[in-house]
């Protein structure tokens, strides 16, 4: 909210009122993801931690994928330097 000078107390409450819609819009907007963090033990495994899963094997197969990346070029590296002697 930007900092205005008021020229009315109707103007007040208007922009008070707008502030006020504006973040009850924003809650109602983050209801969804508020309903993840919601523990239900008798489900099984939340939302939350079921995508937590899936990002974690993820970040496994990258830095797999990474160290594999170092190796080749290691590899590649050490041809290199014998074909040039």
């Amino acid at each position: 909210m930007s900092v205005k000078k008021i020229s009315s107390p109707t103007e007040g409450f208007q922009i008070v009122y707008q502030e006020a819609r504006n973040a009850t819009v924003a809650a109602e907007k983050l209801e969804p993801l508020l309903q993840l963090l919601e523990n239900s033990p008798t489900e099984g495994p939340s939302p939350i931690e079921l995508l937590q899963e899936v990002l974690e094997s993820i970040l496994t197969s990258q830095r797999l994928l990474h160290q594999s990346v170092l190796e080749l070029h290691q590899k590649v590296d050490a041809i290199r330097s014998t074909k040039r002697v």
